[in-house]
């Protein structure tokens, strides 16, 4: 009797090899209008974070500045979620692009550091430095969240089509 070969997980794209585990671009969700999701999608996150900085402006108050956990080492607060669902979004649009998207939070993280230090914005973007360090470990988190949710969903319709 001969054994049995191991099941692999699906690879992401950019770890892609000619074997069966790997994704193929084809088999991402959103394929075929991938950029324009992208923008769509991004369009949609900017608007709403620019809603919620209006009803600050207009009733004095950050809806989404509560504060979960604070102290010297860690400051989680509701934009904590916001981050989270993202970089899911994005996780699942553009998997296996972990290091781009780091960036691009990262350079968010430095507009809004920048933002911060001008006396205009001051009061939309006053936050410690180390609830900047939790909003980039937030996005890292939600982007590999997208990503397993990407492995799962491909794994699924493999084995949809297998019993075909």
């Amino acid at each position: 009797m001969e054994p049995q070969p191991q099941s692999r997980e699906p690879e992401l794209p950019t770890d892609a090899t000619p074997d069966e585990g790997a994704v193929c671009e084809e088999e991402l969700p959103f394929f075929t209008t991938r950029g324009r999701t992208l923008f769509l999608y991004l369009v949609y996150c900017s608007g709403v974070v620019v809603c919620i900085h209006l009803l600050h402006a207009w009733y004095g108050d950050d809806p989404l500045a509560i504060p979960l956990l604070h102290g010297p080492y860690i400051s989680i607060d509701s934009w904590s979620a916001v981050h989270l669902m993202v970089f899911f979004g994005v996780g699942v649009l553009f998997p296996g692009r972990m290091v781009s998207m780091f960036l691009y939070g990262l350079a968010w993280e430095m507009l809004e550091f920048v933002m911060q230090s001008n006396k205009p914005f001051r009061e939309f973007w006053s936050e410690p430095t180390v609830n900047t360090i939790w909003d980039l470990w937030f996005n890292a988190m939600g982007y590999r969240l997208g990503e397993w949710y990407v492995v799962r969903l491909v794994k699924r319709r493999r084995l949809e089509r297998k019993k075909e």
